[in-house]
This record gives structure tokens, C-alpha cells and sequence, in this order.
């Protein structure tokens, strides 16, 4: 699985579940919890943020995995 950081939390997904193609899954902090949505399109940390995408669907974290707000695009 791939490995992100969330400040000093580490965090890891599986890139591939069956059924779910090209969809990243399972965003779970070491310890076992779900910080953040487990399904996803595209994963993306950015200065204090991390972002999610779902299809069109674009959602903002910090690094406690808490949700700030819906965004309109991924950062860049």
C-alpha cells in the first residue's frame, strides 16, 4: 500500500479493492481508525491540507483528517 503522512499521523491506502477500478481505497490511520473518506479518485496534500476526489467531487481536510469544506477543484 502507499503511504501518506497527515501531520504527524501515518496513514496508508490500497490502491486497488475488486470492483472498484483505478479507485484508491481505505485511507486508515495506523491505528486502524478511518481518517478520511475510503474511497477516492485522486489523493492530494497541499501546505496544511489534504484533498480528496471523488469523481467531480472535491473535499478538504486538514491534517487531523477533519473536514473543512467542499472545493471546486484539486490544488495546482
Amino acid at each position: 500500500p502507499e503511504v501518506i503522512l497527515l501531520g504527524d499521523k501515518l496513514a496508508s491506502f490500497s490502491p486497488h479493492v475488486p470492483g472498484k477500478r483505478g479507485r484508491k481505497f481505505g485511507l486508515i490511520h495506523h491505528s486502524g481508525e478511518i481518517l478520511l473518506p475510503a474511497e477516492f479518485d485522486e489523493i492530494q496534500q497541499f501546505g496544511d491540507y489534504i484533498f480528496i476526489r471523488l469523481g467531480d467531487e472535491v473535499q478538504m481536510f486538514d491534517l487531523e483528517g477533519k473536514f473543512v469544506q467542499q472545493v471546486s477543484a484539486m490544488p495546482g
